[in-house]
């Protein structure tokens, strides 16, 4: 039974190895698994959290003093920040004995409350926890197209390496035919020679034909070797290990056909359109849009709005409780922000240009391929006739 180095191969073989088990593929992937597990991370800053605090004091009355003091405190509250930068609160605090300012004194039962903190201006929307998981969860698409561009760059150099072998065998079978053609002529050469229907200079040149054929076989089989080798860089397995390659067996028949037909201004429509390196710098061009959003959110003045009802229960209580206020910030200077805009500009002035330079690239790639197709073409066509 042959094993997978010896059994038949071809390119999907090949193409298969290199995407299930090739190193770099693999750590590529990984980086993948990093910008969603980073997603994770900054979606956390939206969990919910339940905090308690307990306290006691005994303390110097400032209303009597030298006469102690004491007082408990305590509170349970639940905090959850939603996107749009509110911040809603629910929970229930008791403070009994001599309170202690700013706390307040409670009711026997508690006091129970909902608040919000709303910004009106700075933050709203806009926020820089907000602005992370964004550019995290963009910064997944543009790991895939780092995967993307990866494969497509490692299936180009496997195929390649492919080929490269298949083309080795089928010039080792000419070179093995073309020696058998040279070592019958030579034999025969001998046999007319003894019979003396050739002169004896015809036997020198048959053998010099020979020994040409041999040497043009040595080649072949090292070129064939090389080729092996060369494409051995590409066949893993998933437990890290290597595929031996030698004495692979491939369909030499492979080469045989003529090349696809391929719609010119299609193939470039198209790798405009889905090149990962492109679409990696649109998705940059979108991180950095967020980045310049929140840096122009920076520029804001502070306004927001505190509200909070709640209900005080129990003996010595009140019922109806508000807490209500509104806090205004205006920065003097806008250095920080500004520097930020500014900077912020300028990267994408930048990846703007990058995208036109590697657009222009990604074109001239296709013209060249469909150029190449073209010609090959050609010689495949005069050759069939």
């Amino acid at each position: 039974m042959l094993n997978p180095s010896q059994a038949n191969l071809n390119l999907d073989a090949v193409l298969r190895d290199v995407d299930r088990a090739f190193p770099k593929l693999m750590a590529t992937r990984l980086e993948a698994a990093v910008a969603r597990a980073k997603s994770q991370e900054k979606r956390g800053a939206f969990d919910p959290v339940l905090s308690f605090d307990t306290e006691f004091l005994r303390y110097n009355s400032s209303s009597d003093p030298g006469k102690a003091k004491t007082t408990s405190m305590s509170d349970a509250v639940v905090e959850v920040l939603d996107r749009s930068g509110v911040k809603f609160s629910v929970g229930g605090r008791l403070n009994r004995g001599a309170v202690k300012s700013p706390a307040s004194f409670t009711g026997s039962s508690g006091e129970y409350f909902v608040s919000a903190k709303i910004p009106l201006l700075r933050d709203r929307i806009n926020n820089a926890k907000t602005v992370a998981e964004q550019q995290a969860l963009l910064g997944e698409p543009i790991a895939d197209q780092f995967i993307r561009e990866a494969q497509l760059g490692l299936f180009e150099k496997a195929g390649a390496a492919y080929w490269e072998l298949v083309g080795a065998k089928a010039k080792l079978d000419v070179a093995t035919r073309l020696l058998k053609v040279a070592t019958d002529r030579a034999e025969y050469i001998r046999e007319r020679i003894a019979k003396g229907a050739n002169p004896p200079i015809d036997q020198q040149e048959a053998n010099a034909e020979v020994a040409r054929r041999q040497g043009g076989l040595d080649k072949a089989e090292r070129d064939v070797q090389k080729a092996e080798i060369k494409l051995g860089l590409y066949r893993w397995r998933e437990d890290g290990s290597t595929i031996d390659v030698s004495r692979t067996q491939v369909n030499v028949s492979d080469l045989e056909g003529r090349p696809a037909v391929v719609d010119a201004q299609k193939a470039r429509d198209t790798a405009t359109q889905d090149r990962p390196e492109l679409l990696a710098l649109r998705l940059s061009q979108q991180v950095l849009g967020l980045e310049l959003g929140l840096a122009q959110n920076d520029r804001k003045p502070g306004l927001d709005l505190v509200i909070g009802p709640g209900l005080d229960l129990g003996s010595d209580s009140i019922g109806n409780t508000m807490k209500a206020g509104v806090f205004y910030t205006i920065p003097l200077r806008q250095n920080s922000a500004d520097g930020r805009i500014n900077a912020t500009k300028s990267k994408l002035q930048k990846l703007d240009l990058e995208y036109k330079q590697l657009e222009r690239a990604v074109q001239i790639e296709v013209n060249d391929a469909l150029s190449a197709l073209a010609q090959t073409e050609k010689r495949v066509g005069a050759a069939v006739e």
